[in-house]
Formats: structure tokens, C-alpha cells, sequence
């Protein structure tokens, strides 16, 4: 991956690659589920507690040289005493399904076989162990790309690094695996050889579901697997009612959950834990992120994070929702306006050019235009409470910490440092003088 970060910590659709195969071995209902970890291992086992902490059954073992697959199946020797089958799962090939993994298992238990393997055949299968068969299809062995002939290479049937084995044989095999290869590392495969050189049923289950299988060694791999997590992602959302008018301008999260007819535009992110409701319109030009969107909710041109918006909300164009935003129903952001850690009430309009922070603002208000809460003093923020029905004039400065009584009006222009009592027009502003121009003996 030429990076500092352990390959299996890069995000893929906003995760880390380790967590998708994960929570498909997760599906699967497994005794106990054994991570084999090497190179910074604290980095990435502390990354998978993070999400999975409290999974029952989750372990760790360690391999403290990297001396290849063999070698790192059985540093789990210990950890999975007492299971009878073992399904061998790579951390770098995430897109696998659940059932696709059930019909290997069920392939593997309707043969009797000692060890499955599961395969899939790709118009470019550079980069993957080639699969080699006999006269009846039966498995024969699995071929390293570094140590195939020129005739194996033109196989296109690959091996995914996928494997359910009988405990038992698996160790006793494992014990039997010698480095006599182009790398010098022990080689998972060569189980499979050893198991049938010895009498044992051994076999490999074909998918046609190819795209899952992709594993992912360089940035490249990765851009692929995206775009592949991608368009399942979208086409997921267009069948559950969800329009996409130009899916390759959109980038959406697999965590992002939208209703029915919603229209997402071009050129929108869509990111994190974010739900978005029914018949909303969200783009073009849209960046939200963690954020959760009501009924009827309309926005453009702006960025959202960790944001709350209800039924009938308006935002943008070129609006900025910091965290900690929240707009009740059929509350108006408007142009070039900046919301933080603020409350909107029920059809309270903040329509452009204003900067709103730690701020509670009541129903029905109206906030002009280069209005601007001054909510931090240096040393800590300070609240600003707006309460129902007031009006705040353009170019006003709120000094918090301020209250605004209901019902009030606040001339344009003024600067506010004291709290203003309920129906009251308050006004902030310095003496209008008026001059001569040429001269100051007048």
C-alpha cells in the first residue's frame, strides 16, 4: 500500500477493511471467531475493539514473524481447541457475502471433505494463486503466482484465500508444510496437497459471484473494490425507492440509510451513520456527514456534519451545519450562513450571511443578514438565547452571554451586550453625525 497505516485499517466505504469481514464472519454464528494479527498488531487490534468490544467469542493470536499463510493459521492452534471445523478467512478480501460463505460451507459438508477451498474465475487473475484440476475437475492443488509455470499462469480460475477445513486434518497438515517455494514462506495451500496426497477428500467450490473475491494489495485494488462497494450501494438504494439521477457523480456510504422517493443529485457525499427521510431533495453539491434528515427536507451546495434536521427543513445553497446543529421542523439556513452547536426553532429563518454558534433560537424568528452571535471570549463559549418570535436586524452583533426576550426587534446595525427584556425594540448604535465636506469651521 506504500503507507504508514496497516493495509487493513485503509477505509473502504468509510471503514476500515478489517471491519467488513468481520461482521460477515460475525454472520456466520461461529463458536469463536480468532484474529491472526502481525505487523503492528496493538495499532489494529485496538481498531477492532473500538467496534467490536463487545463481541463474545472474539480472540487474538499472534505471529511474530511473518513466515506466511501456514505459518499464521497455526499460531490459532491453541485458541481453537475444541472446534471441529475451521473456515480460514482473509482480512484483505472484504467484499465476501455471508452466502456465499454458506454455500462453501454447505459444499464442503455435502462432500465429506477434509478441506474446501473457494474459487472464482476472473477475466485477469494477476495476482492470484491459480487453481489446477484434474481430467474429472477434482482439485489437484493450488499454484502461487510466483511459483507457476507459464501454462498455469494462463488459468483464469483463482484461488480467494477462503478455506473450511476439518480441524483435525487441518493441524496435522499443517505440521507437514515445508518453505520449498519462490518466497520461502509456508503456504496455506500446500495443506490441501498434503491432505490429498494422504487419501483425503479435498475440493474447491466455484462462485460466480467473482467481484466479491477481490483482494486488495495496492491502492489500486482498493479504488476497484470501492467502486464495486459502490455501485452495490447505489443500486441497493435506486431499488428501495431511491432515485440517483447520475450514479457515477455520487458517492454514498454503505452506513447511509434514505426513504423513498428522495432525489439525490451530482457531485453529492453522502457519509457515516447518516438517514435521510422520505421525498427529500439532497444535492447537487451536497457534503453531509453523520447527520440525520427528516421528511421533506431540502438542501444544495453545502457542507453537513453531525447535524439534525426536521420535516420540511431548507438548506443552502452554501450553507456550513457544524456538529451539534439541530433545525426544527420547517427551519430555513439559508446562502452562505454558518450554524454550530445551535438550536433552530420551528420555522425560524436564518437566510444568509450570518454566523449562529451555542446558540438557542426560539420559533419563528428571524435572523438577518451579517448577523454574527460573538460567542467566544477568548477563553470559553458563551450561549446566546433568542427566544420565540423575535427579529434581529441585519449586521447586528450578539455579545454573549445574551437573552433575547419574545416578541423583541433589534435595530439593524446594533451591537447587543446586555439582555433584552420581552417586547422591547432594542438599540445598539452610536450617534449619526453629520459633516460639511471642505472643511471643519462649520
Amino acid at each position: 500500500m506504500v503507507s504508514r497505516l496497516p493495509k487493513v485499517l485503509h477505509p473502504l466505504g468509510g471503514e476500515p477493511i478489517i471491519y467488513y469481514i468481520l461482521r460477515t464472519a460475525l454472520q456466520l454464528k461461529p463458536r469463536k471467531i480468532t484474529v491472526v494479527l502481525g505487523h503492528e498488531e496493538g495499532r489494529i487490534k485496538g481498531k477492532i475493539l473500538e467496534e467490536f468490544s463487545k463481541t463474545k467469542g472474539l480472540e487474538f493470536a499472534i505471529q511474530n514473524k511473518p513466515l506466511g499463510t501456514a505459518h499464521a493459521v497455526a499460531c490459532t492452534k491453541k485458541s481453537l481447541e475444541g472446534t471441529d471445523s475451521v473456515m480460514v478467512l482473509a482480512g484483505d478480501v472484504p467484499l465476501v457475502s455471508k452466502e456465499t460463505l454458506d454455500d462453501l460451507i454447505a459444499f464442503h459438508n455435502r462432500e465429506r471433505n477434509l478441506a474446501t477451498c473457494l474459487t472464482a474465475k476472473l477475466a485477469n487473475p494477476t495476482g492470484y494463486g491459480r487453481i489446477l484440476r484434474g481430467p474429472t475437475n477434482t482439485l489437484l492443488k493450488i499454484v502461487e503466482e510466483k511459483d507457476a509455470t507459464i501454462r498455469e499462469l494462463q488459468v483464469h480460475e483463482i484461488n480467494s484465500g477462503i478455506y473450511v477445513f476439518n480441524r483435525e486434518a487441518l493441524f496435522t497438515a499443517l505440521a507437514q508444510v515445508q518453505p520449498l517455494n519462490a518466497k520461502k514462506e509456508y503456504y496455506l495451500t500446500d495443506t490441501l496437497e498434503i491432505l490429498r496426497s494422504q487419501g483425503g477428500r479435498i475440493g474447491a467450490w466455484l462462485t460466480h459471484a467473482g467481484e466479491e473475491l477481490l483482494g486488495i494489495n495496492t491502492r489500486v485494488d482498493l479504488a476497484r473494490a470501492e467502486s464495486v462497494l459502490q455501485r452495490w450501494t447505489l443500486e441497493n438504494l435506486m431499488m428501495e425507492g431511491v432515485t440517483v439521477l447520475v450514479p457515477q457523480n455520487v458517492y454514498i456510504e454503505p452506513q447511509v440509510r434514505i426513504g423513498e422517493d428522495t432525489v439525490i443529485y451530482p457531485n453529492t457525499i453522502l457519509k457515516g451513520k447518516t438517514v435521510i427521510g422520505k421525498n427529500c431533495t439532497i444535492g447537487p453539491g451536497v457534503y453531509m456527514e453523520d447527520s440525520t434528515l427528516g421528511n421533506n427536507v431540502r438542501t444544495m451546495f453545502s457542507y453537513i456534519r453531525e447535524t439534525t434536521a426536521a420535516d420540511y427543513c431548507a438548506m443552502g445553497p452554501y450553507a456550513h451545519l457544524r456538529p451539534g446543529t439541530h433545525l426544527d421542523s420547517k427551519a430555513k439556513v439559508g446562502n452562505f450562513t454558518e450554524i454550530k452547536a445551535s438550536h433552530i426553532g420551528e420555522e425560524s429563518k436564518v437566510p444568509h450571511l450570518a454566523y449562529v454558534g451555542d446558540a438557542e433560537i426560539g420559533s419563528r424568528c428571524n435572523v438577518g443578514a451579517g448577523v454574527i452571535t460573538c460567542n467566544y471570549d477568548g477563553v470559553r463559549k458563551n450561549k446566546t438565547t433568542v427566544e420565540s418570535d423575535s427579529f434581529i436586524g441585519s449586521n447586528v452583533n450578539l455579545i454573549a452571554p445574551l437573552k433575547i426576550g419574545k416578541n423583541s426587534l433589534i435595530a439593524a446595525g446594533s451591537t447587543i451586550t446586555r439582555d433584552v427584556p420581552a417586547n422591547t425594540l432594542a438599540i445598539a448604535r452610536s450617534f449619526q453625525i453629520h459633516k460639511k465636506r471642505g472643511g471643519m469651521n462649520n
